[in-house]
């Protein structure tokens, strides 16, 4: 939503009242000249979230992804059906990726480490990815 202030705003902001939270998230800020006075013009979306410790830096991280499905909101059930499939072939690949490793009998210490270290962020990102899903979808 196109919004006007005289003040500047920030770009994200976590509203808890109760057991309701919601994400206010601003784009497009410009700073206009109106007749002498500065105004702030720039589209403002509202999310609901799982309050929880390390939500605004979740957010910080992932702009770009809650500016996405905050504009795409109206349409839960669409976003839903496209995360699975994309879920689905995450963890098909963090499987194979898993067998792959475990299958191999004489590895290095350095390709031990590697390996691990590699997997280790992959399933780090699908952790992340699937918490993002279920505070969406709350």
């Amino acid at each position: 939503m196109k919004t006007e202030s005289s003040i500047s705003p920030q770009q994200i902001v976590i509203e808890v009242s109760g057991d309701k939270t919601e994400v206010v998230l601003c784009e497009n800020i410009a700073l206009i000249d109106r007749d002498g006075e500065a105004i702030y013009q720039y589209d403002t979306y509202r999310v609901s979230a799982r309050n929880r410790t390390g939500l605004l830096r979740d957010v910080e991280m992932h702009f770009a992804d809650w500016i996405t499905y905050a504009k795409g909101e109206t349409s839960k059930a669409d976003l839903t059906i496209a995360n699975r499939s994309d879920i689905v072939d995450k963890l098909k690949s963090a499987v194979h990726d898993n067998k792959t490793y475990l299958a191999r009998t004489s590895l290095t210490v350095a390709q031990n480490t590697a390996q691990i270290q590699r997997l280790s962020r992959q399933n780090t990102r699908l952790i992340r990815y699937l918490l993002q899903m279920f505070d969406r979808a709350e």
